[in-house]
């Protein structure tokens, strides 16, 4: 509270939030085993393999990236349509009606395949995710920031370098010719 004679402190700074990668940070991480290679804004952890290959993660200043592939075999892309697998991304990245959807398209990646791309906000938190399946992997792409109210309502600059850096984030993973 504000007594009379005083002034509110001042607001942080939208850099004290969130910074999106310098140029000279963004490192692309190639992966011939798995076959795809990805440009993440910093070094990237790895976490314990399983099958081949899991997923990498970086967390930024108030803002985590992640890549996971999964594989999936004949009997589970029998048991669970393309349709029911895009319905559970968005309950799991919705945490469970935590999170509001605010966005969901289909888009074109991987030689024409039809991806998703959805986002989601709770006001404080706000997550992009895209994934496509090709040869029975689905390829799912996360990033998110937090204090989004703060950034969307007080530093629109700062929201679309958020935005920005998504989009480059997305379309940095390249799939390789094996």
């Amino acid at each position: 509270m504000v007594s009379v004679g005083q002034t509110a402190p001042p607001e942080p700074s939208a850099s004290i939030i969130y910074e999106p990668p310098q140029q000279s940070e963004i490192k692309e991480s190639v992966f011939d085993e798995c076959g795809y290679a990805i440009s993440f804004g910093g070094s990237v952890v790895v976490p314990n393999r399983k099958d081949g290959c899991v997923g990498l993660s970086i967390r930024r200043k108030e803002s985590l990236a992640a890549f996971t592939m999964i594989r999936f075999s004949e009997e589970d892309m029998a048991k669970h349509p393309l349709a029911e697998i895009y319905s559970r991304l968005k309950e799991v990245h919705g945490d469970n009606g935590k999170l509001g959807l605010v966005g969901e398209k289909f888009t074109d990646w991987f030689d024409g395949r039809e991806g998703i791309d959805l986002s989601f906000t709770d006001g404080t938190r706000y997550c992009r995710v895209r994934a496509v399946f090709k040869d029975k992997v689905l390829y799912k792409l996360y990033i998110d920031v937090t204090n989004w109210n703060f950034l969307n309502s007080h530093h629109k600059k700062i929201a679309a370098a958020f935005e920005s850096e998504a989009d480059r984030f997305f379309n940095s993973l390249r799939l390789l010719s094996k």
